[in-house]
């Protein structure tokens, strides 16, 4: 347990429920510990914050609430779900890709099928970070309503 070794590691995460409701309308819940999810409608992205708080971390006494917030999405809204890894990959002159570029690479692929997103997106990675190390996981779940 953590409270026993003062280990204080918590979790960068973030969820999300899709519900088809009676209307035909598709319902998103969206939940974060310290995560966004990314919402690209028509060309325009839209970054959708999670809690301030990590999951797990152990500080006595410490109350976390986690906030669901819910959207309706329309058809062809994009989603992303991801951990801060790809954003933090650094290039050989220890350079992150950042969230600002990250953010731009979805608007511009959004509209294409997801294999081909994901190809853009494992391109991009290689060509950012040549032959340096990875560091950190990086996961993108995309997902096209």
């Amino acid at each position: 347990m953590q409270e026993e070794t003062s280990n204080r590691d918590g979790m960068d995460v973030c969820l999300c429920r899709l519900e088809y409701r009676d209307d035909d309308k598709i319902e998103l819940t969206f939940s974060g510990a310290k995560r966004p999810i990314f919402l690209v409608r028509e060309g325009e992205l839209k970054k959708i914050h999670g809690s301030i708080e990590s999951i797990g971390g152990w500080l006595e006494g410490m109350q976390r609430d986690f906030e669901n917030k819910t959207i309706e999405l329309e058809k062809n809204d994009a989603l992303y779900l991801t951990s801060d890894g790809f954003a933090d990959s650094a290039n050989p002159k220890r350079k992150k890709f950042g969230e600002k570029r990250f953010r731009k690479m979805l608007i511009e692929s959004a509209h294409l099928p997801m294999d081909e997103q994901r190809q853009i997106i494992v391109k991009a990675l290689a060509d950012h970070q040549q032959d340096t190390e990875q560091r950190d996981d990086i996961t993108i779940v995309g997902i096209r309503v």
